[in-house]
């Protein structure tokens, strides 16, 4: 009989136990590691942009499609259409710097996560 298969008249064929153990193992871990299990809701945000912007610094995470038909800028970097660029954090804790971005003549979408 294994630990996480207990066959006893309460937990028949059961490994419940086993479960919630690992459970508050993984809690403890995460406390010590000083992370929270509290859920951490982000808000998203679409834009389309055709001229010169900046996308706010503070974002967890960013991302730029060029959906027109000629190249625009990012950060001084050429985007070329149909090409995707994405940034984003490991940690929560970690913020992005503002992205600059120049959609003048084309057609950039942009989504964020705050």
């Amino acid at each position: 009989m294994s630990k996480g298969n207990l066959n006893t008249y309460g937990n028949k064929k059961s490994n419940f136990p086993f479960q919630q153990s690992v459970l508050l193992m993984l809690d403890t871990i995460i406390k010590a590691l000083g992370g929270s299990s509290t859920v951490i809701t982000r808000t998203p945000s679409i834009l389309r942009a055709t001229g010169a912007g900046s996308v706010a610094a503070g974002a967890q995470a960013a991302s730029i499609y060029n959906s027109g038909l000629v190249a625009g800028t990012v950060n001084g970097i050429a985007l070329n259409p149909g090409e995707r660029i994405g940034f984003s954090v490991e940690n929560t804790s970690e913020k992005l710097d503002a992205i600059a971005y120049d959609g003048t003549g084309t057609n950039f979408l942009i989504t964020t996560l705050i």
